[in-house]
């Protein structure tokens, strides 16, 4: 199966640059899924899920389990968010509570 892989950073946004960064994880986008599966270096036997809301074009929920009902794909446990902001077009800004801490995912793809 292939995957796009996107760099996921802490850092500041700055006039609409990610100023800063400092590599946190990665997020994958398989071939034939609509959502990420995001790794932190610091759980590494952990992924998370970045799931688009139904009926928004820029908001995101992150959850920390995913199965499956028969052919489809379900989540839960919501664990953190993630926003487009249209200020900063090259990310998106993720958050989880429990850090206290902006993170932001890129949206051009790492050469893998």
């Amino acid at each position: 199966m292939n995957a796009t892989k996107y760099a996921l950073v802490v850092g500041r946004n700055i006039d609409g640059e990610v100023k800063e960064p400092l590599s946190t994880g990665n997020c994958f986008l398989n071939e034939g899924d609509d959502y990420y599966t995001l790794k932190l270096m610091m759980f590494p036997g952990h992924s998370y899920y970045v799931v688009k809301n139904r009926n928004s074009q820029d908001r995101y929920t992150i959850y920390s389990k995913r199965f499956r009902d028969g052919v489809k794909v379900r989540f839960q446990s919501p664990v953190g968010s993630g926003k487009l902001n249209p200020e900063l077009p090259t990310h998106m800004e993720v958050y989880f509570p429990v850090f206290q801490t902006q993170m932001f995912m890129c949206l051009y793809p790492e050469a893998v």
